[in-house]
């Protein structure tokens, strides 16, 4: 003889499966900026900044830190991000 579950338990499986898919979750703002370096003569300074370059910014407590993310990380944080 079998017992079935009850619809409690039922539920509470079904909630567990479904958490287990928020392993990908990253909360936060993904964001590209560009900027100018220290020397004079460089092209950023002539109006072409370097970038874009591509940040997550993530709060933590009261503070937000901004990650860069390098350009072989980008396309799967981006991924991650739009989920």
């Amino acid at each position: 003889m079998t017992r079935r579950a009850s619809p409690r338990v039922r539920a509470r499986a079904r909630l567990l499966r479904q958490l287990s898919t928020l392993s990908r979750l990253l909360r936060g703002s993904l964001f590209e900026r560009f900027s100018t370096c220290t020397r004079r003569l460089c092209r950023c300074h002539q109006g072409r900044p370097h970038g874009p370059r591509t940040y997550l910014a993530v709060t933590s407590g009261k503070r937000q830190r901004q990650h860069y993310v390098p350009k072989s990380q980008r396309d799967a944080v981006r991924e991650i991000a739009r989920a």
